[in-house]
């Protein structure tokens, strides 16, 4: 429904609410008419939803180590280029 005309005759609203500032929490909500956002202000805010822990499967482990073991490959010969280009423009012998 928000993709009629790119959702330029929707309201959006987001409202925060929470006791610590440091950590607030947001509910979202899209509206057609502001008459309708005005009614649903007009009652209490509904309850943020639980928050579920994920856990990561044994693929999700697997990308990570294989990430980070391209990144540590791709600093490695990072390094061995700049040292390579010293040696390269004189800098050491």
């Amino acid at each position: 429904m928000l993709d009629v005309d790119g959702g330029a005759d929707w309201l959006h609203l987001e409202v925060t609410r929470g006791e610590l500032p440091e950590a607030p929490e947001y509910v979202d909500a899209s509206f057609c008419t502001q008459a309708h956002a005005a009614e649903w202000l007009s009652r209490p805010l509904p309850p943020p939803p639980p928050s579920v822990a994920m856990r990561a499967d044994w693929r999700e482990r697997l990308f990570g180590v294989a990430f980070a073991l391209c990144a540590v490959w791709a600093v490695g010969l990072m390094l061995l280029g700049a040292y390579a280009l010293v040696r390269l423009l004189g800098g050491w012998d």
